[in-house]
């Protein structure tokens, strides 16, 4: 797994203020990684859909609002990118079926929307879609307008309505819908099913998904009681899972400790489980993680609301809405570094939001200016990579490829 290196962050030093959170800020002048921020006031909005304040890292910065509009024999799905005021109209989603959404009455307790978009892959964007026939999750392509991949989901007899959230492995190929972790534990917390995760296998060329057996993993996540984070590790070019839990410890089941290690999707199976020490992860056991890879793979990002022995007279004041964010060596997982902060709310963005180059994250309002280090590149930054995280920042994945650049510069940008 690579020798444990000894490199730690500074909050002081590596870690600085950007700017603080303006709703008069211009998007733009910041790039595309930042303009989340004009969402404020969407934040407290009933306009802001329960998916978007509960978003897994998987959305990133972005606000989508979709809607289904049925014109006759056809039905277009109406995608509007609120952060960047874009809007994507996506034609022919009921091509394998057709598509009868739930009345909106059956949803007015829930929060949720017909539509919710959980999750975006570069320029493939996931909804989920409460139909009469079961939850529909559509894979479409932002970049070409276009549906790729249909699934739905049967209802699970005598089970309230979920919210899921969506990770997609790098090569595109895997598929794993999770029970958002923080709607579950608000809204939904009765509910015991056994559904908590559906692996899926993607065929682009039917455009549908098949389900995949992952009984280890199921039993793995029961035993954990739900309290697990995962991503796709994308520097692999396969379905290689890293995922981090919080679980009793075997002499005393009031003890909680983290672990993280890797789950192989196509074969069932863990690869290998480290043990956190808390020593090392103080803030653990907490009330939710997030895990998110910088898009380079350099490094983990483990983000834990709340802590049991909070150290800061500001953290006992807010002790929900404490937030440790603890970065990881991706090749042996070791911690490298930490910083904290407050949340304004309790559980909704309290995880840190990170741009696409790694070097900015928001967290709690303010931008912080993030100087992670990497084995590769421990030295000052080339000309190519600054080039990369200008490029990252500024210009959409969708449109990447509209840029009039080679087809290698093209891939390299993704």
């Amino acid at each position: 797994m690579g020798v444990p290196l000894s490199k730690e962050y500074n909050e002081y030093k590596n870690i600085a203020q950007h700017s603080s959170y303006s709703r008069d800020l211009i998007a733009p002048s910041l790039g595309a990684c930042v303009p989340f921020l004009e969402t404020v006031s969407h934040l407290s909005s009933e306009n802001c859909c329960i998916s978007y304040k509960l978003q897994s890292s998987c959305i990133g910065d972005r606000h989508f609002h979709a809607s289904i509009q049925k014109k006759g024999l056809a039905a277009f799905l109406t995608v509007i990118d609120i952060t960047h005021r874009k809007t994507n109209t996506i034609c022919d989603i009921q091509t394998q079926n057709e598509i009868i959404p739930l009345p909106k009455k059956l949803l007015q307790y829930t929060d949720l929307q017909i539509c919710n978009v959980v999750g975006l892959h570069y320029e493939w964007l996931v909804v989920q879609i409460f139909c009469q026939d079961g939850i529909k999750f559509l894979i479409c392509d932002i970049s070409t307008n276009t549906c790729l991949v249909q699934y739905t989901h049967k209802y699970v007899p005598q089970s309230k309505l979920k919210l899921y959230e969506c990770h997609i492995s790098p090569d595109r190929m895997f598929l794993v819908l999770k029970q958002n972790q923080l709607y579950q534990s608000l809204y939904n917390s009765n509910i015991e099913d056994g559904e908590s995760v559906i692996l899926l296998n993607i065929h682009l060329q039917i455009g549908t998904c098949t389900e995949e057996p992952c009984e280890l993993l199921h039993s793995f996540i029961s035993l954990a009681l739900g309290r697990v984070a995962m991503t796709f590790d994308p520097r692999t070019d396969s379905d290689l899972i890293v995922y981090t839990s919080e679980m009793p410890d075997k002499l005393n089941r009031e003890i909680y400790k983290g672990h993280i290690g890797l789950y192989k999707a196509s074969r069932d199976s863990f690869l290998c489980t480290t043990g956190l020490l808390n020593q090392d992860f103080p803030a653990l056991p907490g009330k939710f993680l997030n895990l998110q890879f910088l898009r380079d793979g350099s490094a983990i990002v483990l983000a834990v609301l709340g802590s049991v022995s909070p150290t800061r007279t500001i953290s006992i004041l807010c002790r929900n809405n404490f937030v440790t964010v603890y970065v990881l060596d991706p090749d042996c997982f070791q911690r490298t570094g930490s910083f904290s902060y407050v949340s304004h709310s309790q559980f909704q963005h309290f995880a840190p939001v990170i741009s696409p180059s790694g070097t900015l994250a928001c967290c709690a309002g303010k931008i912080y200016n993030i100087e992670h280090s990497r084995s590769q590149q421990n030295s000052v930054k080339s000309l190519k990579r600054l080039c990369y995280n200008v490029i990252v920042d500024f210009v959409l994945p969708e449109d990447i490829e509209h840029l009039p650049l080679p087809k290698s510069l093209k891939s390299y940008l993704r």
